[in-house]
């Protein structure tokens, strides 16, 4: 076998290792109010996104990778689990009416934005976040997703 047949093997099984992981953390949220269902998820996936790092900096960093059918078959396949999990985060009624378009994408962007932000900052800024628990990171992330900045009577 070729080395490009066994590196292509190799992303192979990782993306298929990413995949299930991100599945299961999905499907592991319990039943509960909008914003602990929310948080937990946050923390699920950051949990799945640094055991699964070096796959997903290829594909931050590789945008033949970022378009290939390999992240096509990821999206597909993670759609299905998010929109279960989006469904029930709406049948608590707590959430605002926006469409699940909006609310999916932010959900990503906060969650990616999340993912790199740790992989960019300079090591002194890491050794400075290590200041708060992860969970307080990601939670904190998270309230502002859920909440906005703006005190109550500001908005």
């Amino acid at each position: 076998m070729s080395s490009t047949n066994s590196a292509s093997e190799v992303e192979r099984t990782a993306l298929e290792s990413a995949i299930v992981d991100f599945e299961a953390a999905l499907k592991a949220v319990p039943d509960a109010p909008a914003d602990e269902m929310l948080r937990d998820a946050m923390r699920r996936m950051v949990d799945v996104s640094h055991r699964h790092e070096s796959l997903l900096e290829r594909v931050m960093l590789d945008p033949q990778l970022a378009n290939s059918p390999s992240m096509i078959l990821m999206t597909t396949r993670l759609l299905t689990s998010a929109n279960d999990l989006l469904a029930r985060v709406k049948a608590t009624g707590q959430l605002r009416p926006l469409s699940d378009m909006i609310v999916a994408r932010t959900l990503i962007a906060f969650l990616m934005g999340f993912i790199a932000s740790e992989r960019a900052m300079p090591q002194l800024a890491r050794v400075a976040m290590r200041l708060f628990p992860q969970r307080a990171w990601i939670d904190g992330m998270t309230d502002v997703m859920i909440y906005g900045l703006l005190e109550d009577e500001k908005r």
